[in-house]
């Protein structure tokens, strides 16, 4: 953990002992799921800590989501979501899932970290009429289909980050009605660039 650690420090995130202690009970859950369902993938067993952890966390260096609604879209095994909850415990998140399954283990997580403010909503978050502060999420579908699939989540000046690689520009071969910043971040040198990619909702 000590490229976490070290970004906890860099970032002034307080009780790093304690998050730190959260994270390794998730990386253990997570692993022990991992044998029963594909919750990510083998080849980043071995790297949970820099590949999901570490980029997960990274929001955090750009965004305030202190006392913030925030909703994970697609959250599958808890990430950003269940990280970003860790580290940032002031906010309240919920976890959008539309398999049963993963919702089952995503409460499991909640249940064993005693997580606060923490909720599971088993459903396409097409069919959900909830507003929040910020929409995240993480490799989940294309760029234009989660602007459409989340746009009424948001609350006005609401804003909807999505992690994303550098490619993600051969997505934009279409027209995006919507101005966005961009924030590029490496979580190791020899991997493309990450990009969180922002939408503010002005109406």
């Amino acid at each position: 953990m000590e490229k976490i650690i070290n970004f906890l420090k860099k970032n002034n995130i307080e009780n790093i002992n304690k998050k730190i202690d959260l994270l390794n009970t998730y990386k253990k859950l997570l692993i022990l799921e991992s044998e029963e369902q594909n919750l990510i993938s083998k080849n980043t067993i071995k790297s949970i800590e820099t590949t999901h952890f570490l980029d997960s966390a990274f929001l955090l260096k750009y965004f305030d989501l202190q006392n913030k609604k925030v909703a994970d879209v697609g959250s599958g095994a808890g990430l950003p979501g269940i990280v970003l909850k860790i580290l940032c415990d002031s906010m309240s998140i919920t976890l959008i899932e539309p398999r049963k399954k993963r919702c089952l283990f995503l409460e499991k997580v909640i249940k064993s970290l005693n997580l606060k403010e923490c909720f599971v909503i088993n459903s396409k978050c097409q069919n959900i009429d909830e507003k929040f502060d910020f929409v995240i999420s993480r490799a989940v579908s294309q760029t234009y289909k989660m602007l459409n699939w989340t746009q009424q989540l948001l609350k006005q000046n609401g804003c909807i980050v999505l992690y994303k690689t550098e490619n993600y520009i051969k997505e934009i071969n279409f027209p995006i009605d919507k101005e966005f910043d961009s924030i590029y971040y490496n979580i190791e040198e020899k991997e493309l660039k990450r990009v969180l990619l922002s939408f503010k909702n002005n109406n």
